[in-house]
Protein backbone atom coordinates (compact mmCIF):
# COMPACT_ATOMS: atom_id res chain seq x y z
CA UNK A 1 0.00 0.00 0.00
CA UNK A 2 2.84 2.33 0.93
CA UNK A 3 4.51 1.68 -2.45
CA UNK A 4 1.28 2.58 -4.26
CA UNK A 5 0.95 5.83 -2.34
CA UNK A 6 4.59 6.74 -3.02
CA UNK A 7 4.11 6.05 -6.72
CA UNK A 8 1.00 8.26 -6.83
CA UNK A 9 2.87 11.08 -5.07
CA UNK A 10 5.79 10.71 -7.47
CA UNK A 11 3.49 10.88 -10.49
CA UNK A 12 1.77 13.96 -9.09
CA UNK A 13 5.14 15.66 -8.55
CA UNK A 14 6.20 14.89 -12.09
CA UNK A 15 2.94 16.33 -13.42
CA UNK A 16 3.45 19.55 -11.44
CA UNK A 17 7.03 19.90 -12.72
CA UNK A 18 5.85 19.33 -16.29
CA UNK A 19 3.06 21.91 -15.98
CA UNK A 20 5.36 24.54 -14.47
CA UNK A 21 7.99 23.91 -17.16
CA UNK A 22 5.35 24.20 -19.89
CA UNK A 23 4.03 27.49 -18.50
CA UNK A 24 7.51 28.99 -18.15
CA UNK A 25 8.47 27.81 -21.61
CA UNK A 26 5.31 29.25 -23.14
CA UNK A 27 5.86 32.59 -21.39
CA UNK A 28 9.45 32.74 -22.61
CA UNK A 29 8.41 32.08 -26.20
CA UNK A 30 5.68 34.70 -25.96
CA UNK A 31 8.10 37.35 -24.66
CA UNK A 32 10.70 36.48 -27.28
CA UNK A 33 8.10 36.87 -30.02
CA UNK A 34 7.38 40.49 -29.08
CA UNK A 35 9.26 42.87 -31.35
CA UNK A 36 9.85 46.63 -31.01
CA UNK A 37 11.34 48.83 -33.71
CA UNK A 38 12.72 52.37 -33.55
CA UNK A 39 12.85 54.57 -36.66
CA UNK A 40 14.40 58.05 -36.93
CA UNK A 41 15.64 60.50 -39.51
CA UNK A 42 19.41 60.70 -39.78
CA UNK A 43 19.42 64.49 -39.43
CA UNK A 44 17.26 64.30 -36.26
CA UNK A 45 18.08 63.09 -32.76
CA UNK A 46 16.91 59.54 -32.14
CA UNK A 47 14.33 60.58 -29.53
CA UNK A 48 11.55 58.08 -28.85
CA UNK A 49 12.99 55.77 -31.52
CA UNK A 50 15.86 55.10 -29.11
CA UNK A 51 14.40 55.62 -25.63
CA UNK A 52 11.17 53.76 -26.33
CA UNK A 53 12.88 50.88 -28.08
CA UNK A 54 15.54 50.47 -25.39
CA UNK A 55 12.95 50.59 -22.61
CA UNK A 56 10.88 47.81 -24.16
CA UNK A 57 14.03 45.85 -25.02
CA UNK A 58 14.73 45.85 -21.27
CA UNK A 59 11.25 44.42 -20.73
CA UNK A 60 11.49 41.30 -22.86
CA UNK A 61 11.09 42.60 -26.42
CA UNK A 62 13.48 41.87 -29.26
CA UNK A 63 14.49 45.18 -30.83
CA UNK A 64 15.89 46.85 -33.91
CA UNK A 65 16.56 50.45 -34.93
CA UNK A 66 16.55 52.08 -38.35
CA UNK A 67 18.09 55.36 -39.46
CA UNK A 68 16.54 56.72 -42.68
CA UNK A 69 14.41 53.64 -43.30
CA UNK A 70 13.32 52.62 -46.78
CA UNK A 71 9.66 52.25 -47.71
CA UNK A 72 10.11 48.51 -48.26
CA UNK A 73 11.64 47.99 -44.81
CA UNK A 74 8.93 50.13 -43.21
CA UNK A 75 6.15 48.04 -44.76
CA UNK A 76 7.97 44.86 -43.72
CA UNK A 77 8.14 46.05 -40.10
CA UNK A 78 4.42 46.87 -40.11
CA UNK A 79 3.79 43.20 -40.79
CA UNK A 80 6.13 41.71 -38.18
CA UNK A 81 6.51 44.20 -35.28
CA UNK A 82 4.36 44.65 -32.19
CA UNK A 83 5.46 48.22 -31.43
CA UNK A 84 6.97 50.91 -33.66
CA UNK A 85 8.39 54.20 -32.36
CA UNK A 86 9.21 56.94 -34.87
CA UNK A 87 10.91 60.31 -34.44
CA UNK A 88 10.95 62.38 -37.61
CA UNK A 89 9.48 65.39 -39.38
CA UNK A 90 5.77 65.50 -40.12
CA UNK A 91 2.96 67.58 -41.56
CA UNK A 92 -0.82 67.07 -41.83
CA UNK A 93 -1.40 63.62 -43.31
CA UNK A 94 2.24 62.61 -43.65
CA UNK A 95 5.60 61.87 -42.07
CA UNK A 96 9.08 61.53 -43.52
CA UNK A 97 11.53 58.63 -43.74
CA UNK A 98 14.52 60.78 -44.71
CA UNK A 99 15.11 64.41 -45.64
CA UNK A 100 14.06 63.53 -49.20
CA UNK A 101 11.37 60.86 -48.82
CA UNK A 102 7.99 60.73 -47.13
CA UNK A 103 4.78 58.71 -46.91
CA UNK A 104 1.21 59.98 -46.70
CA UNK A 105 -1.95 58.50 -45.29
CA UNK A 106 -3.27 57.94 -48.79
CA UNK A 107 -0.07 56.12 -49.80
CA UNK A 108 -0.34 53.82 -46.79
CA UNK A 109 -3.89 52.98 -47.86
CA UNK A 110 -2.63 52.09 -51.33
CA UNK A 111 -0.15 49.47 -50.04
CA UNK A 112 -0.92 45.79 -49.60
CA UNK A 113 -0.08 45.35 -45.93
CA UNK A 114 -1.46 43.12 -43.18
CA UNK A 115 -0.08 44.93 -40.12
CA UNK A 116 0.35 43.20 -36.76
CA UNK A 117 1.47 46.36 -34.88
CA UNK A 118 -0.26 46.97 -31.55
CA UNK A 119 1.18 50.44 -30.91
CA UNK A 120 2.41 52.85 -33.58
CA UNK A 121 3.87 55.92 -31.83
CA UNK A 122 4.65 58.78 -34.21
CA UNK A 123 6.61 61.69 -32.73
CA UNK A 124 6.40 64.16 -35.60
CA UNK A 125 4.92 67.66 -35.85
CA UNK A 126 1.28 67.84 -37.05
CA UNK A 127 1.31 64.22 -38.25
CA UNK A 128 -1.93 63.54 -36.37
CA UNK A 129 -3.88 66.02 -38.50
CA UNK A 130 -5.95 65.05 -41.50
CA UNK A 131 -5.06 66.56 -44.86
CA UNK A 132 -7.38 66.97 -47.84
CA UNK A 133 -4.46 66.13 -50.12
CA UNK A 134 -2.54 63.56 -48.08
CA UNK A 135 -5.28 61.84 -46.11
CA UNK A 136 -4.95 60.73 -42.49
CA UNK A 137 -1.98 58.68 -41.30
CA UNK A 138 -3.78 57.48 -38.15
CA UNK A 139 -6.90 56.12 -39.81
CA UNK A 140 -4.88 54.67 -42.71
CA UNK A 141 -2.73 52.65 -40.28
CA UNK A 142 -5.84 51.42 -38.47
CA UNK A 143 -7.30 50.23 -41.75
CA UNK A 144 -4.13 48.24 -42.40
CA UNK A 145 -4.47 46.46 -39.06
CA UNK A 146 -2.64 48.60 -36.47
CA UNK A 147 -4.43 48.55 -33.10
CA UNK A 148 -3.50 51.99 -31.71
CA UNK A 149 -1.78 55.05 -33.19
CA UNK A 150 -0.43 57.99 -31.20
CA UNK A 151 0.43 61.16 -33.11
CA UNK A 152 0.50 64.92 -32.53
CA UNK A 153 -1.71 67.55 -34.13
CA UNK A 154 0.52 70.58 -33.48
CA UNK A 155 4.25 71.31 -33.53
CA UNK A 156 6.21 69.46 -30.85
CA UNK A 157 9.30 71.03 -29.31
CA UNK A 158 12.41 70.25 -27.28
CA UNK A 159 15.49 72.19 -26.23
CA UNK A 160 17.65 69.05 -26.06
CA UNK A 161 17.32 65.32 -26.64
CA UNK A 162 16.17 64.76 -23.03
CA UNK A 163 13.62 67.50 -22.39
CA UNK A 164 10.35 68.78 -23.85
CA UNK A 165 8.62 66.29 -26.14
CA UNK A 166 11.42 63.77 -25.65
CA UNK A 167 10.84 63.77 -21.90
CA UNK A 168 7.11 63.38 -22.44
CA UNK A 169 7.55 60.44 -24.80
CA UNK A 170 9.90 58.61 -22.46
CA UNK A 171 7.45 59.13 -19.57
CA UNK A 172 4.66 57.61 -21.67
CA UNK A 173 6.69 54.49 -22.37
CA UNK A 174 7.67 54.19 -18.71
CA UNK A 175 4.00 54.29 -17.69
CA UNK A 176 3.15 51.66 -20.31
CA UNK A 177 5.76 49.31 -18.86
CA UNK A 178 4.08 49.76 -15.47
CA UNK A 179 0.82 48.41 -16.87
CA UNK A 180 -1.07 51.65 -17.58
CA UNK A 181 -3.54 51.65 -20.44
CA UNK A 182 -2.49 53.92 -23.30
CA UNK A 183 -4.83 56.82 -22.44
CA UNK A 184 -3.75 56.81 -18.78
CA UNK A 185 -0.07 56.62 -19.73
CA UNK A 186 -0.43 59.69 -21.95
CA UNK A 187 -2.45 61.79 -19.50
CA UNK A 188 -0.19 60.88 -16.56
CA UNK A 189 2.94 61.72 -18.56
CA UNK A 190 1.42 65.05 -19.60
CA UNK A 191 0.69 66.00 -15.99
CA UNK A 192 4.19 65.02 -14.91
CA UNK A 193 5.80 66.96 -17.77
CA UNK A 194 3.95 70.12 -16.76
CA UNK A 195 4.81 69.60 -13.09
CA UNK A 196 8.50 69.26 -13.96
CA UNK A 197 8.87 72.04 -16.50
CA UNK A 198 5.76 74.24 -16.49
CA UNK A 199 5.06 73.60 -20.17
CA UNK A 200 3.69 71.05 -22.61
CA UNK A 201 5.93 71.58 -25.68
CA UNK A 202 3.10 70.49 -27.96
CA UNK A 203 2.59 67.21 -26.11
CA UNK A 204 -0.93 68.28 -25.16
CA UNK A 205 -1.87 68.02 -28.84
CA UNK A 206 -1.54 64.23 -28.82
CA UNK A 207 -4.30 62.22 -30.42
CA UNK A 208 -5.07 58.51 -30.19
CA UNK A 209 -6.48 56.68 -33.18
CA UNK A 210 -7.91 53.26 -32.41
CA UNK A 211 -7.86 51.54 -29.02
CA UNK A 212 -7.14 54.02 -26.20
CA UNK A 213 -7.30 51.16 -23.66
CA UNK A 214 -4.35 49.28 -25.18
CA UNK A 215 -2.05 47.58 -22.66
CA UNK A 216 1.41 46.46 -23.73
Amino acid sequence: MKKVINKVILNLCLMVVFCVSFIIGTSTVKAANKRVVGIYRGDFVKGIAYTGTMTLASNGYTSEMYEDISLQSFLYELMRSDVIFIHTHGAPGLFTFTSSSRITGNEILSKTVDAKVKLFYLSACQSGKKSTTNGNVGTALLEKGVTSVVAFQENILAGSDTDGIHRFNSLVVYRLTKGDILQTALSTALSQLFAESGGYYGADSYIIYGDSSLIL
